[in-house]
């Protein structure tokens, strides 16, 4: 099969996904990897990057919390220069109680988009969570003046 069809597969991926079919989802991105893969770095890696990351977000939402980690990882391999791929695995990160990997990615998307509301408002929650009360209050009040709408209740809830 011609290597070019790995962008059709990966955008039939994203149709599957959003019909909340991760499987068939999963296994489109599957087959967009290996086809990508096939193509030399520096003309598909950005889109190779995008499937791991979206087969990360179908596994996320399946549950798969170390298979989605894992795809975020790959994804980063291959593009260290999107934020939203280290967002989408500091909340896996987060979800499975590895704070001090969540709050090192959250950081590193806010090296690439230092005024990311949402990025200061979930590193913050982290810190809370790992009674760094100090440190996330002052990441939720960045949140707050940049605009986050959340921010002022997880200030009044968490930063007295």
């Amino acid at each position: 099969m011609d290597p070019a069809y790995g962008r059709a597969y990966g955008s039939r991926g994203t149709a599957k996904c959003k019909k909340k079919d991760w499987d068939g989802g999963i296994a489109d991105y599957d087959k967009a990897i290996e086809l990508n893969s096939l193509q030399p770095q520096k003309e598909i890696g950005p889109w190779l990057a995008l499937n791991y990351f979206n087969r990360g977000r179908a596994k996320d939402e399946k549950g798969d919390l170390d298979g989605a980690i894992a795809d975020y990882t790959k994804a980063l391999e291959l593009d260290d220069t999107n934020p939203t791929y280290y967002d989408n695995r500091a909340m896996s990160r987060a979800e499975k109680e590895d704070f001090a990997g969540a709050v090192e990615d959250y950081s590193a998307s806010l090296d690439l988009f230092p005024n990311d509301p949402e990025t200061y408002y979930q590193r913050g929650l982290v810190k809370v969570m790992m009674n760094n009360k100090y440190d996330g209050c002052l990441d939720l009040k960045r949140a707050e003046e940049l605009g986050s709408s959340e921010a002022k209740a997880a200030i009044k809830k968490n930063c007295k």
